[in-house]
């Protein structure tokens, strides 16, 4: 519905919460009902997960000007195991390669996990990055990479005060401010 709905010309914006795992070097989202695989299933969870370069060039051949990915997806692998062979990289997503008129961001950097929450007391129902993130979209006078940049600034400093190190990556390929 989502692809269907966007017209040449427009700016796409997708924003998506959940795991992601790093598979051969490309990028794939889990759906909440994938199945657990073992390392030797691994094109099953292809099969059953979203490419997040798929997503792209789907989005270009609808002919967007702009694409904006927000990926709050934890860099903690769900399928890792321990003592052996596992299902995709160590740590979650890979870093992305762009093409042009495409702004991605992730609520963690490269070798780092993101945090659902501060605290198992903590009340917030978004994670850190989401609740650093989705109030700044509400300024119509910030550039996408300043509210990137303040992004990044607010998730370090909440994740200092549990002792933790969160800081959100941004890749921007679009010429311009938007």
């Amino acid at each position: 519905a989502f692809e269907n709905s966007i017209n040449a010309g427009d700016v796409a914006f997708l924003f998506y919460s959940g795991h992601g795992v790093e598979l051969d070097g490309a990028n794939y989202l889990i759906p909440v009902d994938a199945p657990r695989v073992s390392p030797q299933q691994q094109s099953l969870l292809k099969d059953e997960s979203i490419s997040t370069d798929n997503i792209i060039q789907r989005l270009k051949a609808r002919g967007t000007k702009s694409q904006i990915i927000v990926l709050d997806a934890c860099r903690e692998n769900p399928f890792r195991q321990a003592g052996g062979r596992s299902v995709g990289g160590a740590r979650g997503l890979a870093p992305t390669q762009t093409p042009g008129g495409v702004f991605v961001i992730y609520s963690a950097g490269v070798g780092e996990v993101a945090l659902d929450r501060l605290s198992d007391n903590d009340a917030d129902p978004n994670s850190v990055f989401t609740r650093s993130f989705l109030p700044l979209l509400t300024d119509p006078s910030q550039s996408l990479v300043s509210v990137a940049k303040e992004t990044r600034l607010r998730v370090k400093s909440l994740a200092s005060t549990i002792g933790m190190t969160q800081s959100p990556a941004y890749y921007d390929e679009i010429d311009g401010d938007l």
